[in-house]
């Protein structure tokens, strides 16, 4: 059965509305997008609430009422990032997300061609870039080097 459910913060007001594929309806689920993952994370589980809009047996009839609920998904007070009445995982997505993927990779190339600079390792380094390149050649503190020759010896003992 497909449950379709709005998960409310009871703090500041903002919901989320989604589709669960599930056989008990008041189960656990609090959803799957990224933004309400982080609201729960942030405010903590308490602070939410969920309720059961619709119980189904139709996966269409259920996505449709997703979908028509969260036609306003840009509004400030809703956590939903994109239009339901597709799902999260279905192959369906994966093929908006690949196409997506192909018209970003088609901008790029046209558009970023004339704007994509690549950097040297020397300007890499003069920019502060952490790591590597940026420390190759500074001098080392003998604490520094014996350290790293520490971790050698026990990278070779472990047999790594």
């Amino acid at each position: 059965m497909y449950t379709v459910y709005k998960i409310v913060n009871n703090l500041n007001g903002k919901f989320y509305i989604g589709v669960h594929k599930t056989n008990n309806p008041h189960d656990s689920y609090m959803g799957s997008g990224k933004a309400i993952k982080e609201a729960i994370k942030i405010h903590g589980r308490e602070n939410f609430s969920k309720h059961i809009l619709l119980v189904t047996e139709n996966k269409q009839e259920a996505y449709s009422l997703e979908k028509e609920l969260t036609v306003e998904y840009s509004d400030r007070n809703n956590y939903n990032m994109k239009l339901g009445g597709v799902g999260g995982f279905t192959p369906e997505n994966a093929r908006k997300g690949y196409e997506a993927a192909n018209w970003s990779k088609e901008l790029l190339s046209e558009n970023g061609k004339k704007t994509v600079k690549f950097f040297s390792k020397e300007e890499l380094s003069e920019n502060g870039r952490k790591g590597g390149l940026a420390l190759k050649g500074k001098p080392k503190s003998e604490a520094h080097k014996e350290a790293i020759r520490e971790a050698w010896r026990k990278k070779k003992l472990m047999g790594v």
